[in-house]
């Protein structure tokens, strides 16, 4: 089903804390589309260099956040200014999963998007985004990580306890797309410990990490995976519930986020998109100050930095190891049909990698 856009004056307001709380619990699968102001186009020149499948507006995907209004609210003060350069109408979509972002990327229901890691990867090898820029993580500040969670209370040793018995835990975790939320814990920590996270645990619930993490502290699950980024935001959105949360395991460094855009619209429509990006809050006076003022809201303060294709080369090398290790892990009828899946393994693995290392020049623009 196609979406519906809504005029901002449908759209909820004054949401109290227990509001937030209520949607996070929730969660959902499906799409929140909510409709900003039209634009006039700037020029003759820029609004002839829109795409006929863009209608002259950008439909951008917002991350996926617990709170459609909350995401919208902090990014529209950038989106605004990136349309009005190019002379296009700002529309907003906020996607509750990766699986809803896939299909609506897949039919073209969106333009661009700040797209996580694997959506991105999806999203280039298919032929149908190009990367446009990456949030620059600041030389000072931890890098993010896929996290394990555990209530404080839960003994010093909770780790080894659930490694050892994992049939007495009750997990949450994101959906198998997720990097951070299952790709990572699986290939990294349980799967080479012979615990499959979809069938060891005593119960399973997947969803947002920000759901996880509210399943955690109101002690309606015992571990939940998540990321550092979004266990610092929710420990600042709801402190009481977030005091009730520990770190257990970190996983390596995770890969970026990145800005995307349908790779049918024109070239200089996505040049000049990428030279704002590249731009925005790093010149002197009162108007940058703004500028980065939107992007410390936006968890970037040092803004944004060029993302060649070539940079999704390590998500592609997440999911080839975590195929592996169900190889390796699972019973097979016979080694030709283990040899046959290891090399359809190989294969999917090639065909991203030769992808993601074409012309720079052409990956660029």
């Amino acid at each position: 089903m196609a979406p519906s856009f809504l005029p901002p004056s449908h759209a909820p307001t004054g949401a109290t804390r227990r509001d937030a709380l209520l949607r996070v619990a929730r969660g959902g699968a499906g799409m929140l589309l909510l409709s900003g102001s039209r634009l006039a186009p700037a020029s003759a020149a820029s609004s002839e260099a829109f795409s006929p499948a863009s209608s002259a507006r950008l439909r951008f995907a917002l991350p996926l956040l617990d709170e459609a209004l909350a995401s919208r609210a902090a990014w529209e003060p950038l989106l605004h200014p990136l349309c009005a350069a190019v002379g296009c109408a700002l529309e907003t979509a906020t996607l509750s999963s990766l699986e809803s972002l896939a299909r609506a990327v897949a039919h073209a229901e969106v333009d661009a998007g700040f797209l996580a890691p694997e959506a991105a990867l999806q999203a280039v090898v298919e032929g149908r985004m190009r990367i446009l820029a990456q949030a620059r993580r600041p030389a000072a500040q931890d890098p993010n990580r896929a996290v394990l969670l555990v209530r404080r209370a839960a003994p010093p040793d909770a780790l080894d306890r659930l490694l050892a018995e994992p049939q007495d835990w009750r997990i949450a975790y994101g959906e198998r797309r997720s990097i951070a939320g299952y790709v990572l814990p699986q290939a990294r920590l349980f799967l080479p410990r012979g615990i499959d996270m979809e069938t060891a645990f005593r119960t399973e619930t997947v969803g947002s990490t920000f759901a996880g993490s509210l399943a955690l502290a109101n002690g309606d699950v015992d571990i939940a995976t998540g990321t550092l980024d979004d266990h610092r935001l929710f420990c600042r959105r709801f402190p009481p519930e977030g005091r009730q949360l520990r770190i257990v395991w970190q996983s390596e460094p995770l890969p970026a986020e990145r800005f995307a855009i349908r790779a049918d619209w024109p070239r200089a429509t996505r040049q000049e998109l990428r030279r704002f990006l590249l731009r925005y809050g790093t010149a002197a006076g009162p108007r940058s100050a703004r500028e980065r003022a939107v992007l410390r809201a936006l968890n970037a303060p040092a803004g944004y930095e060029a993302a060649p294709h070539a940079a999704l080369l390590p998500v592609a090398q997440l999911q080839r190891d975590l195929a592996l290790q169900r190889v390796r892990a699972a019973r097979w009828t016979s080694d030709a049909a283990r040899g046959r899946r290891l090399a359809q393994i190989a294969a999917d693995y090639e065909r991203q990698k030769a992808v993601l290392l074409r012309d720079e020049e052409r990956a660029a623009g």
